[in-house]
């Protein structure tokens, strides 16, 4: 179905409007197809670019169904510009002016079938509630930067569910922009939301462009559910909160996320950012994402992330910038990295107001590096940290000064006193296995926390 749906009124309850596949092969497509012998060389002939004239501006581009990567410019494209220590040797860019596409591809793009967006948004509401959507594949849309697979704006009662989403933007856009009052009650669950490669493009070629995409953004709703879901493949994962409105108390509240499984991921898996007033990340699995979690910054909370396996992250598993002073408690989760030389908690500015009890760290660079200095209010306690780098290494950095054991670490910062540095004593983690050896010093070492772990004994 080459179409954009929109939705022009509401159900009601135990009236659903309901938009569901009636089977396995209901697709939304919102692209042309590119083939056959439609690229010219310019007249520069450039080594390996091609470009086609084309009829609608874009922001998006596949080619055989894979997120082709976008150039800033022109000359980047034709100088083949680095990033970082990177090379991409391939890449595409579009010029409004002359409504030139070019490409940069090491074979002749005729040899490869593109997919080139024509529509924007696959489905959308605005103001209008009790809507359900239901079995679909969305796929190839996007016209402008905003664009997304499914797109609720100002509405309530909102079901997404058992959809396949992918190579968009974004796959899931919830937001409110009316005031005074909220949506609520939104349920996005058991749907696969992809956008390959994407997270295998340089982190600095991305970061901040408009490449940099998002699984599932939920901003201004009240009681959203998002669970069940596997998200892979995306820049991040799924955020919640605003960051154009980081104080505002009414956005993104009472947000659950939990039982996904996140992989793959080229940022942040998990970024809450705002007031974020009792967001609930519980029971997840998150395995090679470059940051596990993102706390940059909570202004209010309290932010809750709970009992959530965090494997393989290349960057770091717990990130904190931006002066974050809001509450969050991070409570009863496994870290762990094998890739060398990656801090397990990154300041990247001061922190404050954070907790942290029972939870196993392991990584091969610092367990905590505090870059810039001024830290506090934070309660650090009672963790397994555990870094399989050399005691001639520093484990530890705060207020600019290294440490090299938990003890000295203790005495300077007042934080991890009651934390040890043993090995986790994990089964098998290089093969998926996380399970507690008998012998792990973790067996019966967890704190008691009200309202967490009150009804384990033992």
């Amino acid at each position: 179905y080459h179409e954009e749906i929109t939705f022009p009124t509401s159900g009601a309850e135990n009236n659903w409007i309901q938009v569901k596949a009636a089977g396995q092969n209901a697709v939304l497509e919102g692209s042309r197809e590119l083939s056959g012998n439609i690229w010219e060389r310019d007249n520069y002939k450039y080594k390996n670019v091609w470009y086609t004239r084309v009829v609608t501006a874009f922001q998006y581009l596949a080619r055989d169904g894979e997120r082709y990567f976008r150039y800033e410019s022109l000359a980047d494209l034709v100088n083949n510009s680095t990033y970082g220590s990177s090379t991409l040797k391939e890449g595409w860019f579009f010029d409004p002016a002359t409504l030139r596409l070019y490409v940069r591809s090491m074979d002749d793009p005729s040899n490869h079938t593109w997919q080139l967006p024509v529509l924007d948004q696959a489905l959308s509401a605005k103001g209008q509630n009790w809507l359900w959507i239901e079995g679909l594949e969305v796929r190839y849309y996007g016209t402008t930067t905003s664009s997304c697979g499914i797109c609720m704006t100002d509405t309530s009662h909102i079901v997404i569910r058992k959809n396949r989403i992918h190579q968009i933007q974004i796959g899931v856009f919830i937001k409110w922009l009316r005031a005074p009052s909220q949506g609520n009650d939104t349920r996005i669950e058991y749907n696969e939301i992809s956008d390959s490669p994407v997270d295998e493009f340089p982190w600095k070629a991305v970061k901040g462009t408009s490449m940099e995409g998002t699984a599932v953004l939920a901003r201004g709703h009240v009681g959203t559910i998002v669970r069940g879901n596997e998200i892979h493949n995306y820049f991040n994962g799924i955020y919640t909160g605003s960051s154009g409105d980081p104080h505002n108390f009414e956005l993104a509240l009472d947000v659950d996320v939990y039982d996904n499984y996140i992989h793959h991921i080229g940022d942040d898996a998990f970024e809450p950012e705002g007031a974020c007033v009792n967001n609930r990340f519980r029971e997840n699995v998150v395995e090679h994402a470059f940051v596990g979690l993102s706390l940059a910054p909570i202004t209010q909370g309290p932010v809750w992330a709970l009992r959530t396996l965090y494997a393989n992250y290349t960057g770091r598993a717990i990130k904190m910038d931006k002066e974050t002073d809001g509450i969050a408690l991070i409570y009863h989760n496994t870290f762990w990295s094998d890739k060398k030389n990656i801090n397990a908690i990154d300041l990247i500015s001061p922190a404050f107001n954070t907790v942290m009890r029972n939870n196993i760290f392991q990584s091969k660079g610092y367990l905590i590096k505090e870059v810039p200095s001024g830290s506090a209010g934070n309660y650090w306690d009672n963790n397994n940290l555990h870094t399989t780098q050399s005691l001639l290494s520093p484990h530890f950095k705060w207020e600019n000064i290294n440490y090299y054991n938990i003890t000295k670490f203790c005495k300077a910062s007042g934080l991890e006193c009651n934390s040890y540095t043993d090995d986790p004593g994990l089964i098998d983690p290089e093969q998926g296995n996380f399970t507690l050896h008998a012998t792990s010093p973790n067996v019966d070492r967890g704190v008691l926390i009200p309202g967490i772990n009150d009804t384990f004994t033992g």
